[in-house]
């Protein structure tokens, strides 16, 4: 399965990626001249999901490096992709206190895939608002489905359950809710939603409070009759949610990543070694 050139997708699947396309390549075509981009790590195999290096040189990116290791900027735009985390956010001003501050080149950050209140106020109240006020712009990129195995979307949230379920921060079904809407947003017509499990229910009531979505021209438009949410550990599906793949059991035990490859340790136990 190709990801980066769309082959061996449905057609809804494709849809997503080339609209994930059109915001990616908008955001950098807006920008004129030579481009730099630095990537928060998180965030480079989620993009090269559907556009590597050699289709961003295409929109003015003649450099990619990582938010960890600084290079003077030599581009008239150092474009920062970062995912919505403190981390990310100390790795910025880490980045920013290292260049010169007389640099000409201006400095753009887009949250991928959005910009949380508190990650942004904290970047206006840090030293003075000294890094806010280095920044060109502070936007929002919405790159949010990601296009797995040729027929699914993943939203890639793997922290979703443990910030649920350990740390009670129900941001991250508001976040769920707003991918939803988006994708409702490329529906020609309004989408019935239907839910069960009480996480399931949270969100639907999320969306439909979320008002009607503008709908936008997508040709040909995602075609969608029914929106079904489901919690993972609703006793009677479960049963159907258990991997009846090989493919599934290895992403199970060794994790799959975006990009189809499994890491394993040099050294397997012997429980390990007989499930192999």
């Amino acid at each position: 399965m190709t990801t980066q050139d769309g082959e061996n997708q449905t057609s809804e699947v494709n849809l997503l990626w080339k609209h994930n396309r059109r915001l990616l390549f908008d955001c950098l075509d807006a920008l004129d001249g030579e481009k730099t981009i630095v990537w928060d790590r998180t965030l480079m195999q989620r993009v090269n999901l559907f556009a590597g290096p050699s289709v961003l040189k295409m929109h003015g990116v003649v450099s990619n490096l990582a938010l960890d290791q600084f290079r003077p900027p030599e581009t008239p735009h150092l474009i920062f992709f970062l995912s919505p985390t403190l981390t990310a956010l100390d790795g910025l001003c880490e980045y920013i206190d290292k260049a010169k501050a007389d640099t000409k080149t201006l400095f753009e950050v887009f949250f991928i895939p959005e910009a949380w209140y508190v990650v942004r106020e904290k970047l206006k109240e840090l030293d003075g608002g000294k890094y806010w006020k280095r920044l060109e712009s502070v936007r929002e990129l919405p790159l949010t489905w990601l296009p797995r195995d040729g027929d699914c979307l993943s939203l890639a949230d793997h922290e979703l359950p443990s910030r649920l379920l350990i740390n009670g921060d129900w941001t991250h079904l508001h976040r769920c809710a707003m991918a939803l809407h988006q994708l409702l947003a490329l529906c020609p017509q309004p989408i019935p939603i239907y839910s069960r499990g009480k996480w399931a229910q949270d969100i639907a009531r999320m969306v439909h409070k979320m008002g009607p979505v503008d709908g936008e021209q997508q040709s040909p438009p995602l075609r969608l009759n029914r929106l079904v949410i489901i919690d993972r550990w609703v006793d009677p599906l479960t049963p159907l949610l258990h991997q009846l793949t090989y493919a599934g059991i290895l992403d199970e035990m060794y994790c799959i990543n975006m990009v189809g490859s499994i890491k394993v340790s040099e050294v397997l136990d012997l429980e390990d070694a007989h499930h192999c």
